[in-house]
């Protein structure tokens, strides 16, 4: 839109210019196109006045400094906006592999959750598996006492034994 508007301007100042030079061609078509600079100047009537004849020409030259300035700054808007689809084309492309990656996010999402669900679980089942050897530790330790109680009381009973082993060989010899 701003392309245009300056290139309308342009235009606008390129007829002025074109009936400045010739003003009785006025309504023609002009010959060169809105981007082009004119080639010739327009030359001043003999039967003009000096003092118009230096208006004219300054004006000539305002007319064709601002002519210079929008076709400068036409240019500078036409690079920009090159510049702007380029970059509108790379934020599409930007939105593409966005929108393609946005499913993979979501599964890679649920596949997170999932994995922290069976963390989570697993961490459970240790804790469940760490209490029930606790308690087996705790039962083989209480085992290990009372055998360590039976073999006290064995160790004892064999020590009977022994001593009634030895009173009846005493008995069988003084007999």
């Amino acid at each position: 839109m701003k392309v245009t508007i300056l290139f309308i301007t342009s235009l606008c100042i390129y007829l002025a210019y074109a009936h400045q030079e010739n003003p009785e061609k006025s309504t023609e078509k002009p010959t060169a196109k809105p981007t082009e600079k004119p080639t010739e100047k327009p030359t001043a009537k003999p039967t003009e006045k000096p003092e118009e004849d230096n208006n004219q020409c300054l004006c000539e030259n305002q007319l064709e400094d601002v002519y210079e300035e929008v076709y400068h700054l036409y240019e500078d808007i036409c690079e920009l906006s090159n510049e702007i689809d380029e970059i509108q084309k790379d934020l599409h492309d930007l939105d593409v592999k966005v929108c393609d990656q946005t499913p993979i996010l979501r599964h890679l999402k649920l596949e997170i959750l999932a994995l922290k669900k069976n963390q989570t679980l697993t961490l459970t089942e240790l804790k469940n598996q760490t209490n029930t050897l606790s308690i087996i530790v705790g039962n083989i330790k209480s085992v290990d006492h009372e055998i360590k109680k039976i073999k006290g009381h064995v160790n004892l009973q064999t020590t009977h034994i022994d001593y009634l082993k030895q009173i009846l060989l005493h008995v069988k010899i003084c007999l």
